[in-house]
């Protein structure tokens, strides 16, 4: 089991170790789509009969 967690660690080391050195790629502000329609229009009366 200790020998389990060890391997774990070094395997896991590495793949931290980039993370943390890699220049993270600022993505720009993506304007987010517009609602749908049936979002903009007035909710039903369910009080008033059809």
């Amino acid at each position: 089991m200790r020998k389990l967690k060890m391997m774990f660690c070094v395997m896991m080391l590495p793949l931290v170790v980039v993370g943390c050195t890699s220049k993270q790629s600022v993505s720009q502000c993506v304007k987010p789509p517009p609602p749908p329609a049936w979002i903009m229009q007035p909710p039903p009366d369910w009080q008033t009969p059809l």
